[in-house]
């Protein structure tokens, strides 16, 4: 078999995989200027509480309503809120800082959605929850992602403007308050939306690796928030791809393995970072 070969046949040959490619795809879509934002605003561990922050919240509708895909959306979303609100309240009204409250309400929900899945699932249920089941996803779930990535892309485009100015410029939104807060909850609205949507495919565990990982990569490499954002897309749909061969030839977890795929470009990274240092040191 040729490398060509080894490369397109098992997505011309399986539809598993074809979708799971189109999955990857519609994704990164939103997930790249969704993670670009994240990482110019510094709310990574907000994202990352938002994220395990869903799981208790996906136990429970589970164990009320089975995997009904509405009832563990709703779920997960509540949650997903919820969490952040509170640890953004106990962050303001006690001597915590943001990073320990955040991490604080990351760990709880972790253990506390674990502890959920086991006494009403079974352990195939929480690894699908923890790390997502991307070659088997929900019924209607594709089209669903497509709406969601599109109306995504839609705001962002329109709301570019006020997302960065949050961003780049706080003296502006200290000008204009209600701006600011507008953009801010838009954001984040947005945001949880994609994250809930991620879940079924990547898992609550892995599901900020693919807003993430590419943002943190193209950062070392982009100055502009342009550059940063085709650059995420780009190693996005490389790395889904990548991963999903992976998975294929070496029967690894589709999800683990593109994020294994993601850290390699990161390491990859860092390294032409730090030849370029010694280089210039030279």
């Amino acid at each position: 078999m040729s490398a060509i070969d080894a490369i397109l046949q098992p997505f011309f040959e399986y539809a598993f995989m074809r979708q799971a490619l189109l999955v990857m795809a519609l994704l990164s879509l939103s997930a790249a200027p969704l993670g670009v934002l994240l990482v110019l605003k510094r709310l990574s561990l907000v994202g990352d509480t938002l994220s395990h922050a869903m799981l208790p919240g996906v136990a429970g509708a589970f164990a009320l309503f089975g995997m009904n895909v509405l009832a563990l959306s709703i779920g997960a979303m509540l949650m997903a809120v919820l969490g952040g609100l509170l640890a953004g309240l106990v962050a303001r009204k006690t001597a915590l800082g943001e990073d320990a409250s955040f991490a604080a309400f990351y760990l709880i929900s972790l253990a506390a959605g674990v502890c959920l899945m086991a006494a009403f699932g079974n352990n195939n249920d929480i690894l699908h929850f923890l790390f997502g089941n991307l070659l088997a996803v929900p019924d209607g779930y594709t089209l669903w992602l497509g709406g969601v990535s599109a109306a995504s892309l839609l705001i962002f485009a329109f709301g570019a403007r006020g997302f960065l100015a949050e961003a780049f410029d706080p003296a502006y939104v200290q000008m204009h308050p209600g701006y600011g807060k507008f953009y801010y909850v838009l954001f984040l609205g947005v945001f949880v939306v994609n994250l809930v949507v991620a879940f079924f495919a990547i898992g609550t565990l892995l599901a900020m690796a693919i807003f993430l990982l590419p943002a943190i990569i193209s950062r070392i490499f982009h100055k502009s928030w342009q550059g940063m954002i085709l650059s995420s897309l780009i190693l996005a749909l490389v790395a889904g791809w990548a991963g999903l061969l992976l998975s294929f030839y070496a029967n690894l977890p589709a999800g683990p393995a593109i994020v294994l795929v993601l850290g390699i470009f990161y390491f990859m990274g860092l390294l032409s970072q730090i030849r370029s240092v010694f280089k210039f040191s030279a």
